[in-house]
């Protein structure tokens, strides 16, 4: 076992421990139990089974809120209103938001580059510091992290992978944390606070010193754009501010989604009143639900945009048909796809992914390839849970696909997916917590 695999699941196992002792807590009877632990693994240590464990231990420590009840109560006065809305601000400041911003920089750096990196066979290390506001009383008090491949010589797609994936693996999470609200109808202030990794790197992609030559504080947006420039060879200076530009207006389409609006009520809400989760708003006609689904993503020929459509059922299926269109100007690559998931079926709990496209060729041991064969491509993917015994399920995916690239799976053609268990039962986030 290599020893980055070996210190992921050192972190998992402690995690799962802290994790299980705060759900092993006193709980009300009125608290629905219906969330749960989800430990996935596959032998690539892929992007999606990283996220979707990592997300699951970090709604389990955020059982700690059930250790003080009264702070999510109503309060009969304004003054306590007032002091109790300072506590929870306290609360999320000193707790929600280093723990959350923790998951992000986890996911971002070992499930986002690492993932990509590992695919391209490269050995990593890791650095992590203190998360805001603990990292102020270090000496060197900016929160960060970094991801150093040791292996030189990747080839330029290669290193295009491993630079996009942290950011794709932070805009993956907020997509099923969104997805999650959806099917339950609500949306915890945790997760929506974990919704804002959306908008990681924000600031390097609306700058204007994006279309300006590389320097060697360059981060992963800029070092997105030099490669961009590099393998569609367009060397010139106005190449690169024209590259630059088209990105900063496509990141638009991340700035539209009209969910980080109310992620930011959910937050605010939940000082002002302590309320612990808020109704997800949506269109309702034909007894179902209507969501618009705007997401935007990083691919290796340049951003792309998600337009589509999220339905639930009554009986809590939820549907997402969607297109896929890249705006770079550099590459021809658009795509369709369709999600479904939430299917219930005696002790199973079904979904399925599909997704097809038609995009450049994915070269991975080359370099300086500028004429690129456009290809078709598709992905066919299956998810199951399977309850065993109690509130313990096997859960799995399995999924088949040609060589091209999807977002947070594998580049190249094959089997993928991930295998493991889900211990259910655990007291709901989105519940009231009785006094």
């Amino acid at each position: 076992m290599s020893a980055e695999r070996t210190r992921a699941l050192r972190g998992y196992a402690a995690a799962l421990g802290v994790a299980l002792g705060l759900v092993a807590a006193p709980a009300s009877a009125q608290v629905p139990q219906n969330d749960e632990i989800v430990l996935l693994g596959d032998p690539k240590l892929a992007t999606e089974s990283g996220v979707r464990t990592a997300d699951s231990l970090r709604r389990a420590l955020q059982g700690y809120e059930r250790a003080f009840p009264q702070l999510f109560q109503p309060q009969p006065t304004v003054w306590l209103r007032g002091a109790f809305g300072v506590a929870r601000l306290g609360k999320l400041l000193l707790l929600d938001v280093p723990l959350v911003s923790l998951e992000g920089t986890f996911l971002h750096e070992v499930y986002g580059h690492g993932a990509r990196g590992r695919e391209g066979g490269r050995t990593l290390d890791y650095q992590f510091r203190l998360p805001f506001p603990y990292s102020l009383l270090a000496k060197d008090n900016d929160f960060a992290a970094f991801t150093q491949p040791d292996r030189g010589g990747a080839s330029r797609d290669e290193d295009m992978l491993f630079t996009l994936g942290g950011v794709e693996t932070n805009l993956f999470t907020a997509q099923l944390v969104l997805r999650r609200a959806m099917v339950s109808g609500r949306m915890h202030t945790s997760d929506a606070l974990l919704y804002f990794s959306k908008l990681n790197y924000l600031d390097s992609f609306l700058a204007s010193s994006l279309g300006r030559p590389p320097t060697n504080a360059s981060n992963d947006v800029t070092s997105y754009v030099t490669l961009l420039q590099d393998r569609s060879n367009h060397p010139r200076a106005e190449d690169r501010q024209r590259i630059a530009q088209n990105l900063r207006t496509a990141y638009l389409w991340n700035l539209a989604d009209p969910f980080l609006v109310f992620a930011a009520y959910a937050a605010v809400r939940h000082v002002a009143t302590g309320e612990r989760s808020q109704p997800l708003p949506a269109l309702q006609a034909f007894g179902a639900q209507f969501w618009p689904s705007l997401r935007f993503n990083l691919s290796p020929w340049g951003a792309e945009h998600y337009l589509g459509v999220d339905v639930r059922t009554r009986k809590g299926v939820l549907a997402e048909p969607y297109l896929r269109i890249g705006s770079s100007g550099l590459y021809r690559y658009v795509g369709a796809g369709f999600h479904l998931e939430g299917i219930e079926a005696g002790r199973l709990r079904l979904g399925a992914d599909l997704d097809a496209w038609s995009q450049p060729q994915y070269v991975q041991n080359a370099r300086n390839v500028y004429q690129r064969e456009q290809v078709g491509g598709l992905a066919v993917a299956g998810t199951v849970a399977a309850r065993v015994y109690g509130p313990i399920s096997l859960a799995g995916k399995l999924g088949a696909k040609t060589d091209g690239y999807l977002q947070a799976q594998p580049m190249g053609d094959g089997i993928f997916g991930f295998v493991g268990v889900a211990i259910g039962g655990l007291p709901s986030l989105t519940a009231p917590i009785a006094p």
